[in-house]
């Protein structure tokens, strides 16, 4: 039987991608400021610092649910797909 789902796992991973999306954005914001977009921006760094600051005002809450939702779309169809096997899913294919 597959693993069982509790609203409190979810807390736990939405929690887990909002602390590896802060982190990533408090990077951006360190890459921003040491490159020094916002004053002075290199010519050769316009793309690159637009990425960061794009990055940087990313709203952590909104990305991380929507990852976490997609994870959770992405378990529930893995968990109609797997038990299926390869032959089961050949004959469905020709017939």
């Amino acid at each position: 039987m597959g693993k069982k789902f509790s609203p409190s796992d979810g807390c736990k991973v939405v929690e887990g991608c909002l602390l590896d999306i802060v982190q990533e954005i408090s990077n951006c914001a360190a890459h921003y400021k040491a490159n020094l977009c916002g004053s002075n921006p290199v010519p050769a760094m316009l793309r690159q610092c637009g990425a960061w600051e794009t990055c940087m005002n990313r709203d952590p809450t909104v990305v991380g649910r929507a990852k976490v939702g997609a994870e959770l779309i992405a378990e529930v169809i893995n968990g109609f797909v797997e038990p299926i096997s390869w032959k089961t899913l050949v004959s469905f294919a020709f017939s």
